[in-house]
């Protein structure tokens, strides 16, 4: 079909055919679909229907631990299920939320008596 590999996301595709982006993402039995151009869109999953057998959600509500709620003029992402489930496995569920997560009015500049860092480590 045309689609180029990402180079930072193994699992995501993309293709700018007449300079319209579409982008696949791919995770387990699941694509999420999102591009320029609902034209565009829907010419890809009529020629994926016709290929897979496929079933058509239309509207995404959930996708690898993100939470999407779409409107008619936004499209609004979370993570708080994902988080509640982190919080749960900890036994922290219960746990009071703390609005400010770092002492206020804190100073930071750069460690430059520290060792320097391996960034291709992480």
């Amino acid at each position: 079909m045309g689609f180029l590999q990402c180079v930072h996301e193994k699992a995501v595709y993309k293709k700018v055919p007449n300079g319209e982006l579409i982008i696949v993402a791919v995770y387990g039995d699941d694509l999420f679909v999102t591009g320029a151009s609902l034209d565009l869109i829907n010419e890809f999953k009529r020629r994926m229907v016709f290929q897979f057998e496929m079933l058509d959600i239309v509207k995404l509500t959930y996708y690898i631990g993100i939470e999407v709620s779409q409107g008619n003029d936004c499209v609004e992402i979370k993570q708080e299920r994902y988080a509640m489930k982190i919080l749960k496995e900890a036994c922290m569920e219960e746990c009071n939320p703390d609005l400010c997560t770092m002492e206020p009015g804190l100073k930071l500049s750069n460690a430059e008596d520290e060792p320097e860092v391996e960034a291709t480590q992480y």
